[in-house]
């Protein structure tokens, strides 16, 4: 539902500037009061998310609607509008409880950051937009962010299935900027080879002398996150003992610090994270089935790269982007280095497409990216290095032919290849026509032209 503002001014130009700004740039509801009297009729018998009262008006002031209102409705705050210069009167208004003041003529993008600062609509916008941070547009991404989106204003605890690399912890970010908890801590916690009593102790916290080298209270990972979000990487490694405390906090809300007898209530949101199959791991008796079912209230899948047809060159251009205001270059990459990139399986998904870019910026003097930058295992995806895996080989044999035999020899590679003459044109970006042209020996049988 729209947020609706009361405007209450005599002068109905003033109201047409205000109701542009507000319903056609802003988006929200206005209604409007053309004197005190309507004004006040009106907070008595509609609740209004913002009042925005002209001072001085016939009859009057506009101090009357912010004291009606501070009695009606005191949790609706009440902007007050006067002509430059009144000070006093503006002074006299915020001590009786008016929120602001803004002084008149009224400058549009002034109303506008405050009724945006009054109504907190800049966070709302922002996680609205939270996760545009994640780059592509493939259906099944976008299926997975839809989910995402229907689960972030509730408390259900989430777990993110997906291959490492995925950008599962970017989607858990997004998730908790675009909840009500965006204003608490967002922390993460990495199980992953982390002994039992760290972990335990980095999860719930403990209390002096609980363990050795226990020198002081630490408070834990729940505490920390308490009205934010507590974002549990690699889940599917915990300890069994872990997992079982982890369980009654997700069930009572509650722990205790280790060494400690205070009970404390747990506020934080749960996000898990697991590239392994959870469910297996519970056959094999390394997982708790009833911790699995308490995770998965809500379950997303990041598809890896290979399924994301389309989101690679968007996510190039994006670390390329940073990478080169990183390092203050404006490093670009040619066509054909970008397809043998495209052809590459990314088994690392999109960390490897990151660092892999990265590394080609930081490491280029050129000004370009070209096929002889890329990485080995690109090149040997692409069938352009040699059985040696060295990339240099390919182009010390390049160095020593002719433009002529280079064209021979790649026209003879997709001839062995099964290419037809049609799709060899088009990759070699010529005519037909212009094919049929070259000499024989180039392997191109002559086309007879009808008589």
């Amino acid at each position: 539902m729209k947020k609706n503002v009361l405007v209450v001014d005599d002068e109905k130009n003033a109201r047409d500037n205000l109701r542009e700004i507000i319903e056609e740039i802003m988006g929200l509801s206005m209604t409007e009061a053309d004197c005190v009297k309507t004004a006040l009729e009106l907070i008595r018998n509609r609740s209004f998310d913002l009042i925005l009262t002209d001072l001085r008006m016939p009859g009057e002031s506009g101090m009357s609607v912010l004291e009606e209102a501070r009695r009606v409705c005191p949790e609706t705050p009440v902007i007050i509008m006067t002509a430059f210069g009144s000070a006093d009167e503006a002074g006299e208004a915020l001590k009786k409880g008016a929120y602001d003041f803004l002084s008149k003529p009224l400058r549009a993008a002034t109303v506008e950051e405050k009724i945006s600062e009054v109504l907190k609509l800049e966070k709302e916008d922002e996680a609205q937009d939270s996760f545009s941070r994640i780059i592509g547009s493939s259906e099944a991404l976008k299926e997975t962010i839809k989910t995402a989106r229907q689960a972030a204003p509730t408390d259900a605890t989430i777990l993110i299935e997906g291959e490492s690399g995925t950008g599962k912890g970017l989607l858990a970010e997004c998730i908790h900027e675009a909840s009500p908890r965006r204003n608490g801590k967002f922390v993460v916690v990495h199980c992953a080879n982390t002994p039992q009593d760290v972990l335990m102790s980095e999860l719930f916290g403990h209390e002096k002398g609980s363990f050795t080298g226990a020198v002081s209270r630490h408070i834990g990972k729940f505490e920390e996150a308490a009205g934010g979000t507590v974002f549990i990487d690699e889940v599917g490694t915990l300890p069994l003992k872990v997992q079982t405390i982890l369980l009654r906090v997700l069930q009572d809300k509650k722990f205790e610090r280790l060494g400690g007898n205070e009970t404390i209530e747990c506020k934080a949101r749960v996000i898990a994270a697991t590239n392994e199959s959870l469910q297996e791991l519970v056959k094999e008796g390394r997982f708790r089935e009833d911790l699995l079912y308490r995770l998965k209230v809500v379950t997303l899948t990041m598809p890896p790269l290979r399924v994301r047809k389309g989101d690679l060159q968007p996510l190039i251009d994006h670390f390329l982007a940073v990478a080169n205001r990183e390092t203050s270059k404006n490093v670009t990459i040619s066509k054909i280095a970008r397809e043998m990139m495209e052809k590459y399986s990314w088994s690392g998904n999109i960390r490897e497409v990151h660092n892999c870019v990265e590394s080609l910026v930081i490491k280029n003097t050129s000004g370009e990216v070209t096929p002889r930058d890329l990485p080995k295992e690109i090149l040997e995806e692409n069938g352009a290095a040699e059985e040696s895996g060295s990339s240099a080989s390919l182009w010390d044999k390049l160095d020593k032919m002719t433009l002529e035999e280079i064209k021979r020899e790649l026209i003879d590679r997709k001839l062995k290849a099964g290419k037809t003459k049609i799709q060899i044109a088009d990759e070699l970006g010529i005519s037909r026509r212009s094919l049929y042209r070259l000499p024989e020996s180039y392997g191109i049988k002559k086309r007879k032209d009808k008589k």
